[in-house]
């Protein structure tokens, strides 16, 4: 089982695997950094944060206007059936993609990926969808989850992915 509600006061590293830049995909552009400026935990919540960080460039010599935390639990925790809970706030501006994935153990796309919540700028609704070998991309199962009026992104959202062994 797996459990953290960010009670601490600092990320769990045993827990989690923050990313920094190497490998991009999906033309993004922000570089992904380890610093307590983009990744922190405040009020028993996980802040990613996106700064503006002009001329930053990359261990890998690439240049980026923006910097991000990203993390991962690879190698440190993985599930075959259950599911995933979280409670979720997003920021609201343009250009920004946050979303909250499951990847499978091994090469992409061949064990799959399931993306639980992305959000691509439209303040009414998030998206889920579901990626493996060819349908990835915007090939594949897809869902559109629309908030009611007045409760949109920026409100905190319960969610829940899973794998069950249908």
């Amino acid at each position: 089982m797996f459990f953290d509600d960010f009670s601490g006061k600092s990320l769990d590293r045993g827990k989690w695997n923050v990313e920094v830049s190497g490998m991009h995909v999906n033309n993004e552009l922000q570089g992904y950094v380890d610093s307590s400026a983009t990744i922190y935990l405040e009020n028993n919540a996980l802040v990613l944060r996106p700064l503006y960080a002009p001329g930053y460039v990359s261990k890998d010599g690439q240049h980026f206007d923006f910097v991000s935390g990203r993390i991962n639990t690879k190698g440190k925790f993985d599930f075959k059936y259950g599911t995933a809970e979280a409670r979720i706030r997003l920021s609201d501006g343009q250009g920004l993609w946050p979303a909250w994935w499951m990847l499978g153990n091994g090469a992409w796309p061949a064990t799959g990926e399931v993306d639980i919540m992305e959000y691509v700028g439209e303040k009414d609704w998030a998206s889920a969808a579901v990626h493996g070998p060819g349908y990835s991309g915007d090939k594949g199962p897809v869902a559109r989850a629309y908030f009611d009026k007045g409760n949109g992104v920026t409100q905190w959202a319960y969610l829940c992915g899973g794998l069950d062994s249908g």
